[in-house]
């Protein structure tokens, strides 16, 4: 069939011209089609200022499927100019052209693909809208997965040409091989034996009533899966009782592990101490209740998955990431698993309260997950799938500001995985097998995909602003006052400036490779100055995060190595070197940063010994070069 009978054969609706059209379709020079949505009931609320943060995250959502749409188009497009490249010679094509004319890039393409983002009836109720169904049939959604073999990684950007004339060669998996050879703490490594079991813990009331109001002051704050309520009444039980080898059990040992971790910094030597475990008392225990259950459970209850999740966040806190993976992969199958179960034998929820903790778990683990292989390239769970037909979770009303903070970095971390498809994908070698890590090298990126970059990361760029002029009001950061800013902003912050760095990271990489007295058109000059304000405001607030435990500070950590290179190597070039002035004084602050969690044998450890090589170096390079343009002046005044 041909192309153009097939996409005329499509459901759409032409515009009324009640609707405005769409800057990507002027840009293409097609006709603006709406889908014809089914009206959202709103919910029913008593708050007025709850209704209208519902509304807000609702319009957030919404937000993002149709931004999903758009980003296809240029996916599709840049594909496909991909295709005729090949058979374009390079010569066509200049920089300044791409400034000039940037819509005879763009092609038009029908979104015949079928959807990607199934409604499933059993968990289809919440507080949002799912989308109407002539809506999904008709649009493909990028996927919200982070592709394997993607090049965003610190490792990748350590094997730049840049960096590898500063550094020699390294590996791209350097940061994970270290965690590989990292020995584990004799106190959390468990055993098969029977034994430990029935050794547990006297329950002190003194001590554990503080513990858990730790948790949830603290830990809980950041990732607000379980029901105060619920776990409560469960802990009540415990002390009445006593602890048993049970779940129940189990859960409340990591809970008061976490309780004591999250209040602990090291201090240099404890740096220095392998065997530094704060709350390993209780986790020592929970650890074989873990794993008996993992083994011998399917699918009995949601408290196993959650249980697993906050042993991932344990480990999170002592910076340790390859447990952290091992725990969240375990929790995240456990739950599939639990959810296939109550899909295959029908089974509907006791209460939307047992239905809120299964989709918060879900929710929670594609967080993590996320976060983890965005930085390492370690095997997924497939827990996407399941997010694929879950609702954000119910914020309660009125709305707790720790749940609409988490519900905004979920939201942010899927626009983060389309940055990480759409700019990042490996396409030469997606298995790592024969993979260099090679993205920004002089080849890779060139003159000739710039046209597609820009249209893509200037899309990218307009969801990221659109997605934070939605958060509401109580948790908005206010950029120019850092003085209002508390814990949850400078978590926003964190995923603000982490998400703006790498949309325009390739263009410093690109003029950075540029060879000496080579033009740069004022559209990619300003997206590298996007880039090095992102790093300089990520340094700053990821310094701000880090004063205080925190069970994702080596995610944190990563994002501040990389823009503290990012913003070494925009030095090396003389068309960027003076953003970055105060380079030196950026380094450090980096390194103070680093160094509060560098434990002796970490991946964070290896990251200071590189930062300070890097610091070194450049400063004796720009320091010769500085005396070589004073020479230089000098031999001109004598000339003259």
């Amino acid at each position: 069939m041909p192309e153009e009978v097939r996409a005329a054969r499509l459901p759409k609706r032409r515009c009324t011209g009640e609707n405005p059209t769409c800057s990507l379709c002027e840009d293409a020079g097609v006709e603006c089609c709406y889908p014809e949505p089914d009206a959202p009931k709103p919910r029913a609320s008593q708050d007025p200022a709850a209704s209208a943060v519902l509304s807000r995250l609702a319009d957030i959502e919404a937000l993002l499927q149709e931004h999903s749409r758009a980003l296809l188009n240029l996916s599709t497009q840049q594909n496909h100019h991909r295709v005729r490249r090949s058979i374009s010679p390079p010569s066509q094509v200049s920089p300044q052209s791409i400034v000039d004319h940037p819509t005879t890039f763009l092609h038009d393409s029908p979104l015949s693909a079928p959807a990607v983002r199934p409604q499933s009836a059993q968990f289809s109720a919440g507080p949002y809208p799912a989308p109407s169904p002539s809506f999904v049939s008709e649009v493909n959604l990028p996927p919200m997965t982070i592709p394997p073999g993607h090049l965003t990684t610190t490792g990748s950007l350590l094997v730049s040409e840049k960096l590898k004339a500063v550094l020699g060669d390294f590996p791209v998996d350097v940061f994970l091989d270290t965690e590989t050879r990292r020995s584990v703490p004799d106190a959390l490594m468990t055993t098969t034996r029977a034994e430990p079991y029935t050794v547990l813990p006297e329950v002190d009331e003194r001590t554990t009533d503080h513990l858990v109001e730790a948790f949830f002051s603290l830990a809980h704050l950041e990732n607000p899966i379980l029901d105060k309520e619920e776990f409560m009444s469960l802990y009540k039980s415990v002390l009445e009782n006593g602890l048993r080898s049970d779940l129940g059990s189990a859960l409340c040992l990591v809970c008061l592990a976490i309780g004591k971790v999250a209040q602990e910094m090291p201090n240099p030597a404890e740096r220095a101490d392998p065997t530094w475990a704060p709350g390993a008392n209780y986790m020592f225990p929970a650890l074989p209740l873990l794993i008996h259950e993992f083994i011998g459970s399917f699918g009995a209850s949601v408290m196993l998955p959650q249980a697993l999740y906050l042993a991932a966040r344990y480990f999170g806190f002592l910076a340790r990431p390859l447990q952290s993976w091992r725990f969240v992969h375990m929790a995240s199958t456990n739950l599939q698993h639990f959810s296939n179960l109550l899909r295959s034998t029908s089974t509907s929820f006791e209460s939307n309260r047992q239905k809120q903790a299964l989709i918060r778990a879900a929710w929670a683990i594609f967080g993590l997950e996320c976060d983890l292989i965005a930085e390492h390239h370690l095997p997924r769970s497939g827990i996407e799938h399941l997010i694929d037909s879950l609702p954000l979770p119910e914020c309660g009303q009125p709305a707790p500001t720790e749940m609409l903070c988490w519900l905004a970095e979920l939201s942010v971390r899927r626009l983060l995985n389309r940055v990480h498809h759409v700019v990042y994908m490996n396409e030469t070698s997606p298995d790592l097998l024969t993979s260099n890590g090679q993205l920004y090298d002089a080849q890779s990126l060139n003159v000739r995909s710039l046209p597609s970059l820009l249209k893509v990361s200037a899309e990218l760029d307009r969801q990221l602003e659109t997605w934070f002029d939605l958060l509401p009001p109580s948790i908005k950061p206010d950029l120019t006052d850092s003085s209002t800013w508390g814990l949850n902003q400078v978590n926003i912050l964190c995923r603000y400036h982490s998400a703006k760095e790498i949309i325009f990271r390739p263009f410093v990489m690109y003029v950075c490779n540029l060879p000496l007295g080579g033009d740069v058109p004022s559209r990619i000059y300003d997206n590298c100055q996007r880039c090095l304000d992102s790093c300089r405001a990520y340094l700053d607030a990821s310094d701000r995060r880090l004063r205080t435990p925190c069970s994702f500070a080596e995610i944190i950590i990563h994002s501040t190595f990389a823009s503290a290179v990012v913003l070494t190597v925009a030095s090396f070039s003389p068309l960027l070197t003076d953003y970055v002035s105060d380079l030196e004084d950026l380094q450090v602050s980096a390194m103070a940063t680093i160094e509060r969690l560098a434990f002796e044998g970490s991946c964070i450890e290896s990251m200071l010994w590189i930062l300070t090589a890097i610091r070194v170096k450049t400063k004796i390079t720009r320091r010769v070069t500085k005396a070589a343009h004073g020479i230089q002046r000098e031999d001109n005044r004598v000339s003259i």
